[in-house]
């Protein structure tokens, strides 16, 4: 049993949306801890008759809450920092996401992905006195993701087949 590195969970945000084609810049510069929150919705239950609730999963609202250091440069900085600036709502605020199991699939064949539409949230802007710039903001998941394979060497996501 191996131990999985984080660094082998890659996530890329499309940082062109209004473009034909998707530009995947990996996100993670400047960034310390990213996890997705899955937020599942629950339904308990407990009848008169019962001790102990019942439980069911109804349903998720992922997102993925994301802060780091300002840098001029980063794409993924650039574009969450322009929708910042524009106070960007509704469609203007959506784009795509591939989270991207680089532990899984190898540079040839590509790496087990999900891509995943999402609504950018900007959260936070500014950081405390001598230290870096900071801009906090979270992934709305939006739906369900598609399960394909990413290939790192073309960048490109290609979805699975239904067979």
């Amino acid at each position: 049993m191996n131990t999985i590195r984080r660094s082998l969970f890659a996530t890329f945000l499309n940082t062109t949306p209004d473009e034909e084609s998707e530009t995947w810049s990996l996100m993670g510069k400047g960034v310390t801890e990213m996890s997705i929150s899955y937020n599942p919705q629950v339904t308990t239950e407990q009848d008169v008759t019962q001790d102990t609730a019942n439980s069911e999963v109804t349903g998720y609202q992922p997102n993925m809450p994301a802060e780091g250091s300002a840098r001029k440069g980063d794409a993924v900085y650039e574009y969450v920092n322009k929708l910042r600036k524009n106070r960007a709502v509704f469609a203007d605020c959506e784009t795509q996401v591939l989270n991207v199991d680089l532990y899984d699939g190898d540079d040839t064949d590509g790496y087990a992905a999900e891509k995943q539409d999402v609504a950018v949230q900007v959260d936070t802007y500014g950081g405390s006195g001598g230290e870096a710039l900071t801009l906090g903001f979270t992934l709305n998941y939006k739906g369900d993701p598609v399960k394909g394979k990413f290939n790192p060497k073309t960048a490109t996501f290609t979805p699975d087949t239904d067979e």
